[in-house]
């Protein structure tokens, strides 16, 4: 799933949204769509993607943990951080990450960086 968002005020036509990175994704010291603030954290969510993907972008300060332009996606994701729940299972660094078998898919465990969004996380 990769980050998506709508700039808030759009400056051109369509619908903002940029080549992101995608959940899970490691770049420049955190994990796209971590709620939390460690990069070891285990709560991710498509809001909290979205968020990371809006504030990482040139246009909205590169690297920026906080950006006018990007509030909606964090009023949207402060849920997440709260009551997301952890993986039971984080693939990072494993051959099973982004190559999950299919029975895991809403099994009743959170399997985090498999190849779909296990729809029990």
């Amino acid at each position: 799933m990769t980050g998506c968002h709508d700039c808030n005020v759009c400056s051109w036509s369509g619908d903002c949204c940029d080549t992101g990175k995608k959940l899970g994704e490691y770049f420049n010291g955190a994990n796209y769509g971590n709620c939390g603030t460690s990069s070891t954290g285990s709560q991710f969510t498509k809001d909290c993607t979205n968020h990371d993907q809006c504030v990482r972008t040139a246009k909205h300060g590169g690297h920026a943990l906080a950006s006018a332009y990007c509030d909606d996606q964090f009023l949207s994701c402060t849920d997440d951080e709260a009551f997301a729940p952890s993986c039971n299972y984080d693939w990072r660094g494993t051959g099973y990450k982004g190559n999950c078998p299919s029975s895991w898919n809403g099994d009743g465990t959170c399997d985090c960086f498999c190849q779909f969004q296990d729809s029990d996380c």
